[in-house]
């Protein structure tokens, strides 16, 4: 089997995967960056970093203490385009959950202030109310990427469906109650 075969095979099944993750209400939105002069590894990592503290701002507005409390958040998938080979500004494609006790004009109203407020931000960004898989198909798309599988931006991905039975507490923390009696 060739290797571009496995790799469209494993895009395939990702997509097939967070599709079933995906929320049944959610905004579709594509977020832009000023221009950064310097090195594109730092520039990623600036993007990662300035949505990171957009994703904290907009989960803080929406659930208040419950956020900090109890680590409620909204279900989050972002992929980060741009940079690298592609010659294009970096920028995000993301599907955010609409909570169920707000409509998405007030939800969009809280995102666009939240992302405003921030330093490095761009403001050619768009924000729409999402119904299909279609919108995650476009974000997956190979095009504008040097790698898909990287351009995931796992360390602010947040799947409410799965995630939440990952937290610490389900693993069982072992206690230590001394030496054994067992070697």
């Amino acid at each position: 089997m060739r290797r571009g075969s496995v790799r469209r095979k494993q895009v395939g099944e990702l997509f097939k995967w967070l599709d079933t993750q995906s929320p049944e209400r959610a905004i579709a939105a594509t977020l832009t960056f000023d221009q950064w002069s310097g090195r594109a590894d730092r520039d990623a990592w600036e993007a990662r970093r300035i949505f990171r503290l957009f994703l904290a701002r907009v989960n803080r507005k929406t659930y208040r203490n419950a956020f900090c409390r109890h680590g409620k958040r909204l279900t989050v998938i972002p992929v980060l385009e741009g940079g690298g080979s592609t010659n294009k500004h970096y920028h995000y494609h993301v599907l955010i959950e609409v909570p169920h006790f707000m409509n998405a004009a007030q939800f969009v109203e809280i995102m666009k202030q939240a992302w405003g407020r921030l330093r490095g931000t761009g403001i050619q960004n768009t924000w729409k109310e999402c119904e299909n898989s279609g919108w995650l198909q476009y974000m997956l798309k190979d095009r504008d990427k040097d790698d898909l599988l990287d351009a995931i931006d796992v360390c602010n991905l947040w799947l409410n469906k799965i995630t939440p039975t990952l937290r610490r507490a389900s693993f069982g923390v072992a206690v230590n109650r001394g030496p054994s009696a067992y070697p």
